[in-house]
């Protein structure tokens, strides 16, 4: 353990020493031979691989590297981890030109984001609904991503009682689930609107 600590310590010295350029050209060089040995396994470290990207101020692949360990944590239930890196990977994007490609992988990382945040935080917390309102406006395809993002925002409005919009992206969801004739989707988007209405006092609508 105490050397382990030492060689910690000599470790940050070093890498204290050096200059912000050679530590751009070392963390670079450090995360391309990391995936050229890794290869296809090279999401085992994509969380240090982000992070080494960052400090080499590649930011586009920064960000993608942040996304991948940022959705296994959530899979796994990691929730705080996952708010760690989902929003380190949209910090590495602000810095970056709008294109397509950015707000695909934007919205990518604002949705992972929200599902933890509604757990720790809870949907009537307002960063929920600025995460999933951002989400919404750089949505472009993918009928699941639009489903996520009614629904995270129809929990929000129900939670903080504004019938109104809660009844509203109800609407909007059942639209949606109806261009897609699957059962399920169909009983959640009718629950959701007979809720709002319930909420609104419409009880024969409501039942």
């Amino acid at each position: 353990v105490r050397y382990h600590f030492v060689h910690v310590l000599y470790q940050n010295a070093l890498y204290g020493s050096l200059t912000p350029t050679r530590k751009v050209v070392l963390s670079a060089a450090v995360a391309n031979s990391l995936l050229a040995c890794q290869g296809e396994r090279s999401s085992e470290s994509a969380s240090e691989l982000g992070f080494l990207f960052e400090a080499a101020r590649d930011l586009p692949r920064a960000s993608h590297h942040f996304l991948v360990p940022a959705q296994n944590a959530v899979r796994v239930f990691a929730k705080r981890e996952a708010l760690v890196l989902a929003r380190r990977g949209l910090d590495a994007l602000r810095t970056l030109p709008e294109s397509s490609d950015r707000d695909e992988r934007e919205l990518a990382l604002l949705l992972t984001l929200a599902a933890p945040l509604a757990v720790v935080k809870g949907y009537a917390d307002a960063e929920v609904a600025e995460t999933l309102t951002r989400a919404q406006s750089v949505w472009r395809s993918g009928v699941p991503q639009r489903l996520s993002i009614i629904a995270g925002l129809w929990a929000c409005y129900t939670i903080r009682a504004k019938a109104d919009a809660s009844r509203d992206l109800a609407e909007q969801f059942l639209a949606v689930a109806q261009t897609q004739q699957e059962p399920a989707l169909l009983i959640e988007a009718y629950g959701r609107l007979g809720t709002a209405l319930f909420n609104l006092g419409e009880f024969r609508l409501a039942l």
